[in-house]
């Protein structure tokens, strides 16, 4: 099983295959990593770094970014939701993003790890009045703010709960 976190750079994917092997029909293959989300059923794949490369094993990178600024040929791919995958390892004569001319060399369960916390706990102190009560809120400032349901801790704003009209 590998282990990947959203939005970092995972440079510690241990893939034990003797790359020598007589069985690899190429001689300095590169390399096509493939995640199937076990809910959608959906593929995505990315070309990953090599980080070390040996008889025993393969040291591979992978960064897990955000959908904008994803570029899959050069080992950056946006994977959502967290939790478990299934994963192919494929040897190709190219970077490509199509394992069909492929060779398979590994085949697994990947777990996907979130980078926020599934709550935040936030400590406030107040003078304990209604005017000073403070409500955490998207930066959507529309026509009333509304509670966050994003899960983007980073971008919440504080704002007076009397300040919504």
């Amino acid at each position: 099983m590998i282990n990947l976190t959203q939005m970092a750079t995972n440079n510690d994917i241990y893939i034990y295959v003797d790359l020598t092997s007589d069985n690899i029909p190429y001689e300095t293959p590169s390399f096509l990593f493939g995640f199937k989300n076990q809910y959608t059923k959906k593929w995505d794949y990315v070309v990953p770094n090599i980080i070390t490369q040996n008889t025993r094993y393969t040291v591979f990178s992978i960064e897990v970014t955000a959908t904008d600024f994803e570029d899959q040929i050069d080992g950056s791919i946006a994977l959502s939701p967290s939790g478990s995958w299934d994963y192919s390892l494929w040897a190709t004569s190219e970077p490509t993003l199509d394992p069909s001319n492929g060779y398979k060399i590994d085949e697994g369960q990947m777990n996907l790890i979130s980078c926020v916390d599934e709550t935040k706990f936030i400590s406030y102190a107040s003078t304990n009045e209604s005017s000073e009560s403070s409500v955490y809120l998207t930066r959507d400032c529309s026509n009333c703010l509304t509670w966050s349901t994003c899960p983007d801790i980073f971008s919440l704003l504080v704002v007076k709960w009397n300040e919504c009209n």
